[in-house]
């Protein structure tokens, strides 16, 4: 064997070897993309987090924006929710009465929980809506009169969350 031989044949098998080691690469790396682990949104957390003497029990969203939030009161007083709201925009609530009839209300006792529906806005304040999987980040609303002293207030709370059906 010649010189130039054992050239062209070490010149082959290096070759041959980075090549093969690339190819593997490309297959893992579109494996991994292939199972999702370049989404950024696969690793975003739900939250729902509301002021004291609220809190989140569950939540989930629907891909015409509509959000079903059970809800838990610890305030010192017995409540009645009058309306709750899910928006983008601090400038406009969206606070929409609970189809409860005769009066629209919700009587909450204390450290009772209670279902509500809500349709969520996006920025520009019309409904939002998306597909499963996307994101919906934004701020909730409830508005409700603390049945002893009789006045009126609105708990706000912070909610990010993956539409799910």
């Amino acid at each position: 064997m010649g010189h130039t031989t054992m050239k062209q044949q070490a010149a082959l098998e290096y070759l041959t070897m980075y090549g093969l080691a690339i190819i593997i690469i490309a297959a893992v790396l579109v494996a991994l993309f292939l199972l999702g682990v370049f989404n950024p949104q696969q690793f975003v957390s739900q939250q729902c987090a509301m002021a004291g003497g609220f809190q989140c029990l569950s939540y989930s969203m629907a891909a015409n924006g509509m959000l079903t939030l059970v809800i838990s009161q610890s305030t010192i007083s017995p409540i009645e929710v009058n309306g709750v709201g899910c928006y983008v925009n601090s400038g406009s609530m969206n606070i929409e009465a609970p189809n409860n009839p005769p009066n629209n209300e919700i009587y909450m006792q204390i450290g009772s929980n209670a279902t509500f529906y809500a349709q969520c806005y996006n920025s520009a304040n019309v409904p939002f809506t998306g597909s499963i999987g996307d994101i919906y980040t934004g701020s909730i609303a409830v508005s409700y009169i603390n049945s002893v002293k009789g006045y009126h207030e609105i708990a706000t709370g912070a909610l990010a969350i993956k539409i799910s059906h």
